[in-house]
């Protein structure tokens, strides 16, 4: 066969494929989540490309043969996680007791997760996490430790091999609580998803946000004098201050937008509620803006 008669090969590996997980799926070796991995139609477009690419050379056959072949395991390799796993979704509970400790520390940092953050019921454990996740793509992590009466609690979880974001169920959700009327200083980071926090109740000492690719949405807490750092990434951050509670905003704005609630009196790069400087009990709020849009309210 001349090269103007050489046929596409891409079609015959495709069916190759799809007739294998097909197989395995009907012995039940295999459970594959099929709506995930329609997902990854855009690499039909890398085979062309490079189909194309190797047509007209001599042993562009063989070139293409190797070139799908090679695509063909990079992509799987990276989605191995999401192939594998399928829709088997599990829930586990982690929980921090009170711990011998006066205060906490606790630090989240998730890579692809909807966060759910609250203060939980009088007299429960430091923190409760409810976390709904496929075991195949990560594996969740608890770390506690008590340093001179202070309890040191970090959650996050670790990514299985090489992994793509294929749709909402690859995030994990954390149902998060955290016991109120307790010192605790919280330090929260995304990377790709959202969170939607609730801090009334809680006896914050300080809040650190890190903003990723997604969204934050926080109520903030109405208990005592803290500081709050906000470190704006791509997505939009909302803070919500109480009525009742005294609060300066610094802004030190990045390329996103900052808006101000016209509460808020402005001098220079600060932002006043009316009674902050006589407030026994106030709130700071420092703003380096990202790309993003942070709304204070």
């Amino acid at each position: 066969m001349n090269d103007g008669e050489r046929r596409s090969i891409i079609l015959p590996v495709l069916l190759i494929v799809v007739g294998l997980a097909l197989l395995l799926e009907q012995f039940g070796v295999w459970h594959p989540d099929w709506g995930e991995i329609l997902r990854l139609w855009p690499v039909l477009l890398v085979l062309l490309g490079l189909e194309l690419i190797a047509r007209g050379r001599r042993a562009g056959g063989w070139v293409t043969a190797l070139l799908v072949v090679g695509v063909l395991l990079v992509v799987a390799s990276m989605a191995w996680p999401a192939l594998t796993a399928g829709r088997r979704l599990e829930t586990r509970t982690l929980t921090a007791p009170g711990l011998d400790a006066d205060e906490a520390a606790i630090e989240i940092a998730l890579g692809s997760a909807r966060l759910e953050l609250r203060a939980g019921a009088p007299g429960g454990p430091l923190l409760a996490a409810n976390v709904e996740h496929v075991p195949g793509r990560s594996a969740l992590r608890m770390d506690t430790e008590t340093r001179q009466r202070r309890a040191v609690v970090r959650l996050d979880s670790e990514q299985r091999g090489l992994w793509l974001p294929l749709g909402a169920r690859s995030q994990e959700n954390w149902d998060v609580t955290v016991r109120p009327a307790f010192p605790v200083e919280i330090t929260v980071a995304l990377g790709v998803g959202d969170a939607e926090m609730d801090l009334r109740g809680l006896s914050l000492t300080r809040l650190d946000l890190r903003g990723g690719v997604g969204a934050y949405d926080v109520t903030l807490s109405e208990r005592g004098a803290y500081a709050v750092t906000v470190n704006g990434g791509i997505g939009d951050i909302r803070l919500t201050v109480p009525e009742e509670v005294a609060a300066r905003v610094r802004v030190d704005q990045g390329l996103g937008s900052v808006e101000i609630d016209e509460r808020f009196e402005r001098e220079g790069r600060y932002y006043y509620t009316p009674g902050y400087d006589d407030a026994a009990e106030r709130l700071d709020i420092d703003i380096d803006g990202g790309i993003g849009s942070i709304r204070v309210e």
